[in-house]
């Protein structure tokens, strides 16, 4: 019986480049300012922050809450490019609720 002979695969090495150590770069020394009085912090910012606020202005009366249309015209005015504006029903509730869960906490 005749036996066949395979050749092995020899594996070829890329020769390593070596890496030189990181390159040193000048570092900036950044003060953090943390408030030690939680009275004094500013509250939500953005988005979330300018629907919160209009909100909160009914905080006493919910019933009485913003229309979707009128925060579509708030948000509209403030964030012109907000992903509010193509689905304002969706976002309307979305932060409504969020609002309401928030004040039934506190």
């Amino acid at each position: 019986m005749k036996t066949k002979k395979v050749a092995k695969a020899t594996k070829t090495r890329k020769p390593q480049v070596l890496v030189p150590e990181a390159i040193q770069v000048p570092t900036k020394v950044v003060e953090i300012k943390v408030a030690k009085d939680p009275e004094q912090t500013q509250g939500l910012r953005g988005l979330r922050g300018t629907v919160f606020a209009e909100f909160g202005k009914f905080k006493n009366d919910l019933a009485n809450l913003p229309g979707m249309d009128a925060m579509t015209k708030i948000v509209a005015a403030q964030y012109p490019q907000s992903r509010w504006i193509a689905r304002p029903k969706v976002h309307y509730s979305y932060y409504k609720s969020k609002f309401l869960q928030s004040v039934k906490v506190a």
